[in-house]
């Protein structure tokens, strides 16, 4: 992802020769670095997630694929102190918390608007943190309608879990087909632990016959 958005400055300037998809299949996708006061977030901080992946690792991640070796203050971003107007006005729409299902929000806070902004923070990041290529549900409506099917398997305890669900709401919207698999009870990296959960089988096994229909 860090090379392709050094490489790209926009969508428009995808390769238009590209193969046709039939299907797309995203599997606890990271999709946006932009509200990180959405439940998800907020709940799998420190000690309160089963996983590997915790709210503050995933914030290195994305700081590392955007600054590289530089650091920020992850309490700041937590408190999405690097939103701008621009953000506000331009893809707040895309990440807002209301768009999750009750069962998400499950009594969070509705704003995410931050209390203090910071410029400095914001200029540091966002460059990056913006660009549809970095945050891909940022993109345009008339990117994500070019989208084929798609397959979006989410977790319960995983900070990234409502990513999905602003996705798929999304999808919806636009008309694309979409099928939301969501996994209660499940962290983040369980399909990948076979030995460890039966879900990791029986996971695959239905993203094997999505993939395998007409």
């Amino acid at each position: 992802m860090a090379v392709m958005v050094k490489m790209l400055s926009s969508p428009e300037e995808m390769p238009q020769s590209l193969p046709t998809f039939r299907k797309l299949v995203l599997i606890y996708p990271a999709l946006q670095a932009v509200n990180f006061k959405v439940p998800s977030y907020q709940k799998y901080r420190g000690s309160n997630v089963p996983s590997i992946l915790s709210t503050e690792l995933m914030m290195k991640f994305y700081v590392a694929y955007a600054l590289g070796m530089e650091t920020v203050d992850y309490e700041e971003l937590l408190r999405n102190s690097h939103w701008t107007d621009e953000v506000e006005a331009n893809y707040h729409k895309y990440v807002n918390i209301e768009n999750l299902p009750a069962s998400s929000r499950d009594g969070a806070e509705i704003s995410s608007s931050p209390n203090i902004k910071n410029p400095g923070l914001a200029k540091k990041v966002n460059k990056c943190f913006l660009n549809p290529l970095f945050s891909p549900l940022l993109a345009q409506d008339s990117v994500l309608k070019g989208l084929p099917d798609t397959y979006v398997l989410s977790a319960e305890m995983d900070p990234l879990r409502d990513d999905s669900f602003l996705l798929v709401n999304r999808l919806n919207k636009l008309g694309i087909r979409v099928r939301h698999r969501h996994w209660d009870g499940m962290d983040h990296g369980f399909m990948g632990v076979p030995s460890l959960y039966v879900n990791c089988h029986k996971g695959w096994r239905e993203i094997v016959e999505y993939l395998e229909e007409d």
